[in-house]
């Protein structure tokens, strides 16, 4: 199972490692693991997925 987020339910704040979820509860705020091509971007680009992969979310 795979969900799509752009920036309007998604957004990453690369200076603190966290990323901000819009969910039914409200916004979300966790840490979140990139590699350093990622930490480089300009900017959020299209959309990022959130898998369930065997129970848990990747």
């Amino acid at each position: 199972m795979a969900r799509a987020f752009d920036a309007r339910i998604l957004t990453y704040k690369l200076d603190r490692m966290e990323l901000s979820l819009w969910t039914v509860e409200g916004r979300q705020k966790m840490s979140f693991a990139c590699g350093k091509r990622q930490l480089n971007a300009k900017g959020q680009h299209g959309e990022s997925d959130l898998c369930l992969v065997k129970g848990s979310f990747t």
